[in-house]
């Protein structure tokens, strides 16, 4: 055998398989067209269910739905998606509207239907009002969809034991266990039902197999305390008490989310067992948790014994309503009965409120306001309402008014300062009026960071650096949600410092505080940013502030930094551009300036379409909107040197929104030149 030479082995190895073909990217995610704008009622129902599903707080699923509706009102799909949320929202007359639509067309000739999902919901909202007969009628009938049966069993189960009838409420849970042997609540409620009906044995065999499958079952655990109770086992019994009060941690909403468990199935007596050991466990955030109180006056009125239950709800009344926040829809039912009792009791008006904002915030806001009329010191009702009239009724000056309420009461609240001072700022307020006002409260401002940033962003906004970069240097921040504007006020406030130290000659302080601008500070627990969109500005000043100090060399490493800084905001497009000009590359520095002029001019005639993608944080409103764009504007034609269209941009700018720095910054610079 020959063996190849050199030039023959490197003929060989250039003829290797080529690499394989990099699959195509997948298909980018479009935003949904406006409702009236989808073609088929089809695509409608989808598009909803999509914007449900992954929750856009800036789209309402309702509108795609009530287009398919305003097609074809009897639409099965549409109306059932739109009985639930009214559901959900406790809008029960509504929700029962659209599905008995639903259900018209689905038995429609007498039709027995496969689909049984409205029927199920219509046949739980009628249960939870009472309507037993016609709630009995409507389960059975879902329970012959195969998907719906174990669900419409176990509802059937809950509403037999309401009404006393265990043991056919046994058979129940039996069929809804035999199509779903997982079901854990049908299991519990089988194990209760067991222990009513004597079945002792068997009921310990349940709840033992439950904590197999959940460890953490504090029914379970608190079934078979019962169990051992019932039978004498009395030692056994306090150990399992003493295993449920360590799964219940001494959390109020833990016991609550069990009571109810036991409500829904009319067991009202093994509720009110559970809240008295809430009641007498000696622990103050639970013994003296208010709807730990009102829940017994809502169980003593179930068993007729008005007298207890006005006694426990004027308890309630009493309490503090600090770290109290009802949130579930059962609970309202509890609160509207404590007002029966006590008309005059503000207190449950504003828990009332509490659960119903998300749900039916105009109802929410009548609660709050009631409170508010029986008990004009409660402060935290004034917030309520402040938060409200802003965020549902877009009406800043009376959230604003009822802000100022609260804090007129409890001037002691951060939150309530940080709040109030973001109004201010939506609506324009002056800057100097407001750093008064913050300074003046800053030992209370500062007991929560969000306070503290509002302070730490007004202090740059009206050129109090020092000050500023004193708190950010002395504080410790953490990371959590509103904080991530820490780092551009932390880069702001040194680059304004840097421009006046150099307005000064100082340009040695001038490049320290540049230098510090590129920082990320171990007390503000952020990380570096390699592609931080702002910078080419932190670059290209750094360069500046090195050139006037005579070191070109580093002036010209700065801005070639600057130039290969990545990112995409166009506002700082600008000093990549200005950068550009410095190493004498007019044209690239021309091609930025441009865009930056055609990306204004857009903002300023945008429409203030809804961000699809945006999940948090508060929509600009229009002003802000064109106030960004004008100031693109401005930056554009000063990067072009036409001083006087740049002057006219930036004053719209900084009229229309206080925040603009820049915008005055550079005003002031052109009015200075001048």
């Amino acid at each position: 055998m020959r063996l190849l030479n050199s030039s023959e082995q490197e003929i060989i190895s250039y003829q290797a398989d080529p690499p394989a073909p990099v699959p195509p990217l997948p298909e980018a995610i479009i935003p949904p067209a406006e409702p009236s704008e989808i073609k088929t009622t089809e695509e409608l129902y989808y598009t909803g269910m999509r914007i449900r599903q992954f929750h856009n707080a800036r789209m309402r699923p309702e509108d795609y739905f009530l287009e398919a509706l305003a097609r074809d009102p009897l639409d099965v799909r549409c109306n059932t998606a739109m009985g639930i949320i009214h559901k959900e929202k406790g809008e029960t007359g509504e929700a029962k509207k659209y599905l008995r639509k639903a259900i018209s067309r689905l038995t429609r000739d007498y039709t027995r239907p496969r689909d049984c999902e409205p029927l199920y919901h219509l046949g739980v909202i009628l249960k939870n009002e009472g309507s037993y007969e016609a709630a009995i009628d409507t389960l059975y009938r879902a329970a012959w969809d195969y998907e719906f049966r174990s669900a419409s069993y176990f509802q059937l189960a809950q509403l037999l034991s309401l009404q006393g009838k265990h043991n056919e409420a046994l058979e129940a849970v039996e069929e809804s266990l035999l199509v779903n042997a997982m079901n854990i609540n049908a299991l519990c409620l089988k194990t209760s039902l067991l222990r009513r009906t004597e079945n002792h044995e068997q009921a310990v065999q349940e709840a033992e197999k439950i904590i197999l499958i959940d460890p953490l079952s504090k029914y379970a655990v608190n079934e078979l305390r019962m169990i051992h109770d019932q039978q004498d086992e009395l030692d056994v019994a306090r150990k399992n008490e003493i295993t449920l009060k360590k799964l219940l941690r001494d959390y109020p909403e833990n016991y609550l989310e069990l009571t109810v468990d036991y409500i829904n199935s009319g067991l009202i007596a093994e509720a009110t067992q559970l809240l008295q050991i809430a009641r007498s466990s000696g622990t103050a955030g639970l013994s003296g948790y208010p709807s730990i109180h009102y829940y017994l006056g809502y169980l003593h009125h179930l068993k007729g014994m008005t007298q207890a239950a006005g006694e426990y709800f004027r308890l309630g009344m009493s309490l503090p309503v600090d770290y109290c926040f009802p949130f579930r829809l059962e609970t309202l039912e509890v609160f509207k009965t404590a007002i029966e009792y006590q008309p005059d009791d503000a207190k449950a008006y504003y828990y009332a409120g509490n659960i119903l904002f998300d749900k039916q915030p105009q109802k929410a806001i009548e609660f709050w306001e009631r409170s508010a009329s029986l008990e004009p010191a409660l402060a935290v009702v004034h917030r309520n309402l402040g938060f409200g009239y802003y965020q549902y009724a877009g009406d800043i000056d009376k959230a604003i008014t009822a802000y100022e309420t609260a804090l007129s009461h409890d001037k002691t609240q951060p939150k309530y300062y940080a709040e109030l001072d973001r109004l201010y700022e939506r609506r324009g307020d002056p800057l100097e009026e407001r750093l008064e006002w913050l300074t003046t409260n800053h030992e209370y401002v500062a007991g929560r960071q969000d306070g503290l940033l509002q302070e730490i962003k007004v202090l740059v906004n009206t050129g109090g650096f020092d000050r500023a970069i004193d708190l950010m240097k002395n504080t410790y921040f953490y990371r959590q949600e509103g904080s991530e504007q820490l780092h551009g006020f932390h880069v702001t406030a040194h680059i304004l410092r840097a421009k006046e130290l150099l307005t000064q000659g100082s340009y040695e302080k001038a490049v320290e505080d540049m230098l510090a601008a590129d920082t990320y500070p171990e007390n503000h627990r952020v990380g570096r940013d390699t592609a931080y969109y702002r910078n080419p500005q932190i670059n290209y000043y750094t360069g500046l502030a090195y050139e006037l100090q005579g070191d070109k060399s580093l002036a010209k490493t700065y801005y070639n930094k600057a130039i290969i800084s990545t990112g995409r905001d166009p506002g700082n497009q600008y000093y990549r551009a200005l950068a550009y000009q410095k190493l004498k590359q007019k044209k690239a520095a021309g091609a930025l300036l441009e865009d930056i002029i055609k990306i204004g001019e857009e903002r300023v005639g945008s429409s203030g379409e809804v961000d699809f993608f945006a999940k948090f944080g508060d929509d600009q409103t229009d002003k802000q909107r064109k106030a960004d764009g004008y100031y693109l504007l401005g930056l554009g034609y000063m990067g072009e040197s036409e001083t006087s269209r740049a002057k006219e941009y930036l004053e719209k700018s900084a009229s229309l929104d206080i925040n603009q720095i820049w915008a005055r910054v550079y005003l002031d610079e052109l009015i200075n030149d001048k």
